[in-house]
């Protein structure tokens, strides 16, 4: 159309394009790999999730052995880096079981007002539908006994998915000691796989994969225990029950790009209606969530987070949407590290930089209207204190 500028692709796209790169044969091929990959990736779950969990928090404890490793031998180094790990997620159990039993104090109101609740949807149906409160109490006592005949099989796979975490735990636990026991022994089976002709390149892509994994983990550590201090600092000034658990339930729920903040409200967000009488304190609920989510998005991401992957946001939503169906959650959390070290990788084979170029930023480089105005506030307050 006239008076509209279009921006051409740049001279390497158009070389691409030209010479027929990548070739339909290389198409195919990607798309088989994809294939095989999604089935292999899913079949062997059991093994993969506990392995690259393993490997992901022998990145993180790295630095911490490598530290250690100076005053102590290495074995014990590790075995002080998980007996780290165990007390973090220990306390931080002993903290959730603690107000989840503060919870459960808090039944008999609950119930109280489910049973107010329930009779105004007993009203409302009988007005709308004409269907009498006791025809109502016999569909629910048939669903009531379905229930109850049906209680034991999900007390047997509420223990069995216990045990499988805990389980797991252990044996990622056990992979994370033998990743960093023999992480030297691990690089060189890389270097000799794939270096044989430049051994140094590879030995710098494995240390830049290596150091995106460590940033990534430790930023995000980092962005989950700052949403969590907001929220529960806000929760507790607006007066919500259970403000610390409640807290770390939207705090965890951050993991999850885009759409975490808001999924992490719903529940403080239900709870306050539940279990507070004031229907301001739900209103506070969402003031606190759109809050932390703009701390989070505008200053915590960019900050900690986000400036390691540099990904695009679409490339982000296919990758959690694939891991959730082949690894569950698990895979919502470890499928965007996993997709920052394959940027990596695309980046350094020329065959696979379109792929790397699909699944990048498109605001690559470019600094931030967030991080322009925190620049430009921080350099008036340097010059004021020069002064």
């Amino acid at each position: 159309m006239m008076g509209m500028k279009t921006e051409l692709p740049s001279d390497s796209v158009v070389t691409a394009v030209t010479n027929g790169t990548p070739a339909k044969g290389s198409a195919n091929r990607f798309l088989l790999f994809v294939i095989l990959l999604s089935i292999v990736l899913y079949n062997g779950r059991a093994l993969m999730i506990p392995l690259v969990s393993g490997a992901f928090l022998a990145m993180l404890m790295m630095p911490v052995s490598h530290w250690l490793e100076t005053r102590i031998r290495r074995p014990f180094a590790i075995i002080v880096c998980i007996l780290l790990l165990l007390i973090v997620l220990l306390g931080i159990l002993a903290i959730v079981v603690a107000e989840i039993s503060n919870l459960l104090s808090d039944l008999p109101g609950i119930q109280h007002k489910a049973t107010v609740a329930l009779k105004v949807l007993e009203s409302d149906i009988q007005t709308r539908f004409g269907t009498t409160p006791e025809r109502q109490i016999e569909m629910m006592k048939v669903q009531v006994a379905t229930l109850g005949q049906s209680a034991g099989s999900y007390f047997s796979r509420l223990m069995s998915g216990v045990t499988s975490v805990l389980a797991g735990l252990v044996i990622t636990l056990v992979y994370t000691f033998l990743l960093l026991y023999h992480r030297e022994r691990y690089e060189l089976f890389f270097i000799k796989l794939f270096g044989y002709q430049q051994p140094e390149k590879t030995k710098a892509i494995i240390e830049n994969l290596t150091r995106v994994g460590q940033r990534y983990l430790k930023g995000r550590t980092i962005s989950v225990l700052l949403l969590w201090v907001f929220y529960a600092g806000g929760f507790l000034l607006i007066g919500l029950n259970h403000a610390i658990l409640l807290g770390a339930i939207a705090a965890l729920m951050s993991i999850l790009p885009y759409v975490g903040g808001i999924v992490g409200g719903v529940f403080p967000f239900l709870m306050a209606l539940t279990v507070d009488d004031s229907s301001g304190t739900a209103v506070g609920v969402i003031v606190v969530t759109v809050l932390a989510h703009a701390l989070s998005t505008y200053i915590i991401e960019p900050l900690v987070v986000g400036g390691q992957l540099r990904l695009s946001a679409l490339s982000m939503i296919v990758f959690i949407i694939a891991g959730s169906a082949l690894w569950g959650i698990a895979g919502m959390i470890l499928f965007i590290p996993i997709l920052a070290m394959v940027k990596i990788l695309c980046d350094t084979a020329d065959h696979l930089k379109p792929y790397g170029y699909l699944i990048s930023d498109p605001d690559e480089g470019k600094v931030s209207v967030m991080r322009q105005w925190f620049s430009k506030r921080w350099s008036k307050i340097n010059t004021h204190d020069n002064k």
